[in-house]
């Protein structure tokens, strides 16, 4: 267990090592140092907040090493063993991120009379150094760190506090160590190698800013965030935040040398720690600002696939979240507001664009899915219905790729599809369009053969052989390659065949439809000539009684009366008659036979044709 004595000489060591640490490097980061000792092993935590952003870790424990070398720490009857351990540590992670082991040298007198308060070459040279590089910590783990986090193996007790203000005791007094009472050189030349130690000490104490006098660095930076408010009140562009930014930025950095033996330290803290955090918040409008940036870069030229506009709503969306941690009592707040206002708007619009891509990328797709459909039923269709629904099917696709709307990547790969489909939808269409016709004709033909056989059974030859016609030529337009050509071509011969043979029948019956008018001309008078009978086999006339007996009374009277010119007319009578008869009877081709009113064959004549 340490003692007190030890505790003490450990506080003031590791005031030393932060004040000159804070002293020498180029930028100005707040590390807290503590010091403790365990088993011989003198232990030194470096500790930092998360938000700053320390130099290498190299540069830090070579700053430390020449420190501790020139300091020479000694802790008597304690089992301190020269060895030291410095480690770097981000503030509320458990292991640190970056270590280094030394050994420390005893000074001897001879080394004191020389007057060398640094390194001296031989204990550079004798220094072991095991620096880890910035990009080796990242790529390696510390072999066996310590959890400083554990309260078994913690050597620093609870986690690091704000340093207290430093005592009148800058150099802790160097005691003696076992080797140097072994030494036979007088201990006033000792004492003398440690009274320089002093003086470099108070001679460094009393040289950092706002010890002695007044305190120019705080005017300055106070100077400088009342320039970086006005800024933010009036900002139009973000060049401007930047120059605020960069003007707070300048306030800390002069405050952060101002030690805590300074009168002025209380001031310099508050002011350093409200200005830290109207850092932080112009860094948050910053980083908010440097997003909407790459959101509004990667927005130009639309349209964008789906992913871009994924990926602008998360910039968008970073950018809003980092104003919103904006605090209202920051400087940055009202410009964080006015531009949360503009990034809520463009990302409403970002919204829309990916929502109408995401639209539109579901509406080609169903298209496609349809298309695919409707290919496949063109390629199985066997029938007028099966044509018709891959018609159907690819209209359905056409339709769909047309309502995916314009302004999208997917309207573009629609347009595209659009005219690779065209060839197969006109195909389909053309192919349902003949089946169609096939169809149609080809029940025409059959309907239209129906009626003619009807007129047929009814002798009606003229409408027969209309309808015959009128199958036929309906028979005629089944198209060629269509599914009914095939069974059209039988009902052309069938068809054909009916057609002449109801023309025949229509003339035959045009023959005896002409022989009936003429017999009705020549049997006509009062009284009723002759009547008849016509079939395709037979002319069969009677002469009427009324008229035989009328006419044999005036041949009987004409002869009585010796009226020769009655007589003659009654002989001219009987011969136009018979001419009338034969002359029916050769324009006919048929036979006829001429009776006596009480049905006795009075003569036949056969015409020529048939002879």
């Amino acid at each position: 267990m340490e003692t007190a004595v030890h505790q003490d000489s450990l506080q003031v060591l590791a005031r030393q090592l932060q004040q000159h640490l804070q002293s020498e490097l180029a930028q100005p980061v707040t590390i807290q140092i503590q010091c403790a000792l365990k088993q011989g092993v003198l232990m030194i935590l470096g500790q930092h907040s998360p938000g700053i952003n320390p130099p290498t870790p190299q540069s830090v424990f070579t700053l430390l090493e020449q420190t501790l070398e020139s300091l020479q720490p000694d802790f008597s009857d304690s089992e301190f063993n020269h060895t030291v351990r410095l480690y770097l540590r981000v503030a509320g992670q458990k292991q640190p991120y970056a270590s280094h082991s030394l050994t420390l040298e005893p000074t001897t007198p001879a080394d004191l009379l020389e007057g060398d308060v640094g390194t001296s070459p031989n204990n550079s040279a004798n220094t072991s150094h095991n620096f880890e590089s910035t990009n080796a910590l990242l790529d390696t783990e510390i072999a066996d760190p310590p959890d400083l986090n554990d309260a078994e193996d913690n050597p620093f007790g609870s986690a690091i506090q704000p340093l207290t203000e430093p005592s009148d005791e800058l150099v802790p007094t160097r005691k003696p160590s076992k080797s140097d009472q072994r030494t036979r050189l007088p201990l006033l030349v000792a004492g003398a190698g440690v009274g320089l130690f002093a003086l470099a000490g108070v001679i460094y104490a009393l040289t950092r800013p706002c010890v002695i006098g007044g305190c120019p660095a705080i005017a300055t930076a106070q100077q400088l965030s009342q320039e970086s408010a006005k800024i933010l009140r009036t900002t139009k562009s973000g060049q401007e935040i930047l120059t605020a930014q960069q003007k707070l930025e300048t306030a800390t950095q002069a405050l952060a040398p101002i030690p805590a033996w300074s009168g002025h330290h209380g001031e310099a803290q508050t002011l350093l720690n409200t200005y830290q955090a109207q850092e932080q918040a112009i860094a948050q409008v910053v980083a908010a600002q440097n997003q909407a940036i790459a959101a509004a870069q990667k927005s130009q030229n639309p349209p964008h696939p789906l992913a871009d506009w994924t990926e602008i709503q998360k910039l968008w969306r970073g950018a809003i979240t980092q104003l919103e941690a904006v605090p209202k009592t920051s400087t940055a707040y009202p410009v964080a507001q006015k531009k949360l206002t503009e990034y809520r708007a463009n990302l409403v619009m970002t919204n829309k664009r990916a929502k109408l891509e995401q639209q539109a990328n579901a509406t080609l797709a169903k298209a496609k899915s349809t298309a695919q459909v409707a290919e496949a039923r063109q390629g199985i269709a066997q029938s007028l219905a099966s044509w018709q629904l891959a018609d159907a099917t690819w209209r359905m696709s056409t339709n769909t790729l047309r309502q995916v709307p314009r302004g999208t990547m997917a309207y573009q790969e629609a347009q595209q599809l659009l005219g690779e489909y065209q060839p197969k939808i006109l195909a389909a269409r053309d192919r349902k369009t003949k089946e169609q016709l096939s169809v149609n004709a080809y029940r025409q033909a059959v309907n239209l053969a129906r009626q003619a056989q009807s007129f047929e059974q009814q002798n009606q030859w003229s409408q027969a052989v209309a309808n015959w016609r009128d199958a036929l030529a309906a028979a005629k337009q089944v198209p060629t390659d269509s599914l009914f050509y095939n069974q059209a071509q039988p009902l052309i011969s069938s068809y054909g065949n009916s057609l002449t043979e109801a023309e025949n029948k229509l003339s035959l019956a045009n023959i005896l439809e002409g022989a009936r008018a003429d017999l009705r001309r020549t049997c006509a008078g009062s009284p009723r000539v002759c009547d008849f009978a016509v079939s395709l086999a037979l002319i069969r006339v009677q002469l009427n009684p009324d008229h035989v007996r009328k006419l044999v009374r005036t041949a009987i009277t004409a002869e009585a009366n010796g009226d020769i010119g009655t007589q003659v007319d009654v002989r001219d009578h009987i011969q136009t008659l018979e001419a009338a008869l034969e002359a029916i009877s050769e324009n006919a081709n048929i036979a006829i036979e001429l009776y006596d009113e009480n049905g006795s064959l009075l003569g036949r004549y056969v015409p020529s044709l048939a002879q």
